[in-house]
């Protein structure tokens, strides 16, 4: 009996290093660690089965903006809010997708069997729910928006390159005045 309650708290005690070690504090999304084990499995399935995986590469609007007008504590209910309207499964996102803090406010969105053009209109349909609601911080109602690079990962590409290249498609929609998706 106290082996197998010593064998329930380690196995306890392991899972929770394992979600600390791969989850955002603050969101509760995934992290960066997380993507590299996700892309490994997914990609190699992908790529065995000859199916498309999508890439996409987000950045909110303005957070810098947010932090100096209503400080970093409303910084971060802005991420927290983000995270749980883009949750898979909730979000209209599959249950198979997965979203992750890159860093700061930079999120990447993977989505397994997802082509270039689905993935762009994924995205832009985020992005339309999110910005119908208001975020209020304090007595100030804001809307939250993003800018968004999207691709579809090439059959020899590395996911670093495919990552690089979401993000230069996630500048050129802030050059094209933010709040919107580009897909490169």
């Amino acid at each position: 009996q106290e082996l197998a309650t010593i064998n329930k708290q380690l196995a306890d005690a392991n899972q929770h290093l394992q979600k600390m070690a791969t989850s955002d504090s603050l969101t509760g999304t995934f992290n960066r660690r997380y993507i590299n084990e996700f892309l490994s499995i997914e990609l190699a399935r992908s790529r065995r089965y000859g199916r498309t995986f999508g890439l996409h590469f987000l950045d909110l609007d303005d957070f810098k903006q947010v932090n100096d007008e209503h400080g970093h504590q409303a910084g971060d209910q802005v991420l927290v809010r983000l995270s749980a309207n883009l949750d898979p499964g909730q979000s209209g996102m599959r249950k198979s997708d997965l979203l992750a803090r890159f860093g700061g406010e930079e999120f990447v969105v993977l989505m397994p069997d997802t082509a270039l053009e689905d993935g762009v209109r994924a995205m832009t349909r985020l992005q339309r729910a999110l910005t119908r609601r208001f975020f209020m911080t304090g007595s100030a109602k804001l809307v939250i928006t993003f800018s968004a690079g999207v691709t579809e990962l090439g059959r020899d590409e590395s996911p670093m390159a495919a990552i690089q290249r979401a993000d230069r498609g996630m500048y050129q929609a802030k050059r094209a005045g933010k709040n919107k998706v580009v897909g490169v």
